[in-house]
């Protein structure tokens, strides 16, 4: 089995002909992962199936809930089980699915599940040097883009970005400028930050989104983040912005931290408040006091000497990530494995 799998490969075939929903739902779900475990590959995995014994079994069992299953939500799940295995022979089914018509929640699932088993055999048809299949697969993606169902667009983007390709960012790029639907802005945003780091492209559409009039929050907070894997300084402003949320201040810190003092001098004082804030969480001081260091490392040191000894072991442990890290780029005081005083 592998981490995802929660049942063996025996008990997954056989759940997956139960009488019981759950059971039958969950059976079909841990297939392809289980499957994989036994393999010790992590999937997606091109025609994985062919290299274990009861490998046709398993894609018999999940080609005739693709088939002949009244839920379309293991319809769905079949997909991307299949998908996990690298099967290219349901290309059609998921061609159908993706196209479906209706708004009802177990068809925007199935087309979610259509468009993350394009995603999942894109992706292993490359890792194998399947081209025609890996062309085939973006072609549909870049189709997606364009879909008049907003779950496929929302899905599209991130799975052409993973399955990858010379213009992806350009075919993103243009998504973003025709959509109008925010969640999917954010979900493009993200897509483009998958690159390591955005191409130029990319980095203007985004800092035309961080710059421009109001938006989104979300998509503008996504931008931000993108832009500052790109190590963009108009990145600044709306992770500054960010800081003022609980649910996004996190990762706004981490991403502020790989500027320099110079750049982030904006940041320097909200970044200090949280950090010895008594009302900030644990963890999240530690993520300010670790951009502190990064700035002006006497005073980032001394807040995580001091939190080295934080009652909660996540706390703590935080602190020795956060030590590991300063170690890579050279702001570490030893003192912080050593104790003293705050």
């Amino acid at each position: 089995m592998t981490v995802g799998a929660e049942l063996s490969l025996d008990a997954a075939l056989l759940d997956a002909t139960s009488l019981d929903p759950r059971s039958r739902e969950r059976g079909i779900q841990n297939i392809a992962p289980a499957l994989l475990g036994e393999l010790k590959r992590p999937g997606p995995s091109w025609r994985a199936a062919h290299d274990h014994a009861r490998g046709s079994e398993a894609l018999e069992a999940l080609r005739r809930v693709l088939e002949h299953d009244a839920r379309l939500e293991n319809r769905g799940w079949a997909l991307v089980g299949l998908g996990r295995l690298g099967d290219p022979e349901v290309r059609g089914p998921a061609m159908r699915s993706i196209a479906a018509s209706g708004e009802g929640a177990a068809t925007v699932f199935q087309r979610e599940c259509a468009a993350l088993y394009l995603s999942f055999l894109g992706s292993a048809a490359r890792g194998a040097g399947q081209d025609a299949t890996v062309a085939s697969v973006r072609a549909a993606l870049v189709e997606g883009l364009g879909s008049e169902h907003d779950d496929v667009r929302f899905q599209a983007a991130v799975a052409l970005a993973e399955v990858g390709g010379e213009d992806v960012e350009a075919r993103l790029v243009a998504a973003l400028v025709h959509e109008h639907e925010d969640r999917v802005r954010a979900n493009i945003v993200c897509a483009l930050a998958l690159s390591d780091p955005p191409g130029p492209i990319a980095v203007g559409a985004l800092r035309g989104i961080v710059a421009g009039d109001p938006v989104c929050a979300e998509v503008a907070y996504e931008a931000a983040l993108a832009l500052a894997g790109a190590r963009h300084p108009d990145a600044i402003p709306q992770l500054v912005i960010a800081l003022r949320r609980r649910d996004l201040r996190d990762r706004a810190l981490e991403a502020l931290a790989v500027f320099d003092c110079v750049q982030a001098r904006a940041a320097v004082d909200p970044v200090r408040s949280l950090a010895w804030g008594w009302q900030t969480g644990g963890v999240t001081r530690v993520r300010a006091a670790y951009a502190l260091a990064r700035w002006i490392p006497d005073e980032g040191n001394k807040l995580l000497r001091w939190l080295r000894f934080h009652p909660k072991f996540a706390v703590r442990g935080a602190v020795e990530e956060a030590a590991a890290l300063l170690v890579r780029h050279g702001s570490r005081d030893d003192r912080i494995d050593e104790g003293g005083d705050a």
